[in-house]
């Protein structure tokens, strides 16, 4: 590619208070809708141990935001095109490529908001209390979304994934 920096979306930011005093949160802009294509809607999957569960949607595009139960897995997320999202349990870390950031479950629970690109996945956890926007190895041949467990079962409540119109015409 002739680039390698990378544009991200806009986000919003906000002040928030937390059990660790003030922090400030990033969520993507309110805009974002206007490039909404097609919307996917999946609720209470079981995600069984050791194993990845198709998520039978394939692109380049995606708006995805996930509530997952964590169960009694040691490691969960999302399976991006073949790299792999983690949430580690036990470390309450989230993880992606070289990239990771403390993440604690809310009641048993963790969000993740992805904003996935050609080259770029932005990941917002837990309602913007994490912003981690990272490289995503570019895949010709693998447009898929997965989810998975690992060391025992979890469970997705619900998951959004809102296909992308690109910002180019």
């Amino acid at each position: 590619m002739p680039f390698n920096q990378m544009m991200d979306i806009s986000v919003e930011l906000t002040l928030r208070r937390t059990e660790d005093g003030p922090r400030m949160f990033a969520n993507p802009v309110d805009e974002i809708e206007n490039l909404y294509a097609e919307d996917h809607e999946r609720t209470n999957i079981a995600i069984p141990a050791d194993d990845e569960t198709s998520l039978n949607v394939e692109g380049e595009l995606f708006d995805i935001e996930a509530t997952f139960d964590v169960g009694d897995a040691e490691e969960l997320g999302l399976v991006i095109r073949g790299e792999k999202l983690i949430y580690n349990v036990e470390r309450e870390r989230l993880l992606f490529g070289e990239s990771e950031a403390p993440l604690k479950p809310v009641d048993g629970r963790i969000s993740l908001r992805c904003i996935i690109d050609r080259t770029s996945i932005e990941i917002f956890a837990n309602n913007g209390r994490i912003y981690m926007p990272c490289r995503l190895p570019a895949q010709d041949n693998n447009n898929s979304l997965a989810l998975f467990a690992s060391g025992g079962t979890a469970k997705a409540p619900s998951i959004q994934l809102r296909e992308l119109k690109s910002i180019w015409e």
